[in-house]
């Protein structure tokens, strides 16, 4: 079975850099309209591939809402999303729970659980029949 993106509409958060940028990298190569997504970076890491940058914080869900309903507008809706975003701490940080910190532990837990619920929500009234989300994870998780 053979899978193509072409003119597909594929939006990616975290994509300014690492996993990210190189996802949004292949859907361009494979012909997809790609919405790199970042709280910073995305608009000129979306200019250097060739996709588009829309750069916001997927904590906020007015700002997500946003975001979701122009990108629909501007593309005519959603065909892919990839939750992609996460953060996590250094190797430094990396202790047992009596002793992690409850700032970072919030922190992740906004970004990578909030932030994920909050895209897929909110982008699913702009999908597509067929359409698809993808959720990225780490081994650390």
């Amino acid at each position: 079975m053979e899978i193509s993106f072409l003119n597909k509409v594929v939006v990616i958060t975290g994509a300014a850099g690492g996993i990210g940028k190189a996802m949004a990298k292949r859907f361009i190569l494979d012909g997809a309209k790609v919405i790199l997504c970042d709280l910073k970076g995305a608009i000129s890491v979306a200019n250097e591939l060739g996709g588009y940058g829309y750069e916001f914080d997927i904590t906020n869900r007015e700002e997500v809402a946003n975001a979701m309903q122009k990108i629909a507008t501007d593309f005519g809706g959603i065909d892919v999303l990839v939750n992609n975003a996460g953060i996590n701490v250094g190797p430094n940080e990396r202790k047992t729970v009596e002793s992690f910190s409850d700032k970072w532990w919030d922190s992740i837990l906004k970004v990578d659980l909030d932030g994920t619920y909050n895209c897929s929500k909110l982008a699913i009234p702009y999908t597509k029949e067929g359409s698809s989300i993808v959720n990225i994870s780490s081994i650390v998780g």
